[in-house]
């Protein structure tokens, strides 16, 4: 019986210490804990692309609620508000056409977002803000317009997937 009591303590010692690294619940980052419900502004457009906003704005209250570490409320119910700036739009050549280097095949789309998460008992307090960046490539097709305009919602879906898993995950 000793013999068993000696493995079962053995046995304990060496798999419960490979489980102390673990915890129940979420993972919020330390100046958001308290933050359950977040207002997700009307994102502000610092470019000349026409509806990025609407669709930055429509890409972070999809991401907030595939992530659902916070829920999304109106401005008076939350606990903070995400105030968002699409601050710049850019564009990459990725691969040229073979007989005319300056024909551009393919090219390459930059979105940088800059956020704040606003307390909003108090409108001073900034709880947490930075930039994130989403990168998409798209082809020339023969219209410029259409397949920039198409590849702008994979860009900003990117950016905000990345801003959402900052803010729930701290990194």
């Amino acid at each position: 019986m000793s013999a068993r009591a000696a493995l079962l303590v053995l046995t304990l010692s060496l798999l419960l210490p490979s489980c102390a690294g673990y915890q129940l619940g979420a993972s919020k980052p330390t100046p958001l804990a308290q933050v359950s419900v977040i207002h997700v502004e009307m994102v502000d457009n610092q470019t000349q692309v026409p509806r990025a906003a609407a669709y930055t704005t429509n890409a972070l209250a999809d991401a907030l609620t595939r992530d659902g570490t916070y829920r999304l409320g109106t401005a008076d119910s939350s606990d903070a508000r995400l105030a968002t700036t699409i601050h710049t739009i850019e564009y990459e050549q990725v691969r040229s056409s073979p007989l005319d280097s300056l024909a551009s095949v393919e090219l390459a789309m930059i979105v940088e977002l800059e956020w704040r998460i606003i307390d909003s008992n108090n409108p001073v307090r900034i709880l947490d803000h930075g930039e994130s960046v989403g990168r998409t490539s798209f082809f020339a097709a023969p219209n410029l317009a259409t397949a920039r305009q198409t590849a702008i919602t994979d860009a900003v879906r990117r950016a905000t997937e990345e801003l959402v898993a900052r803010i729930a995950n701290g990194f």
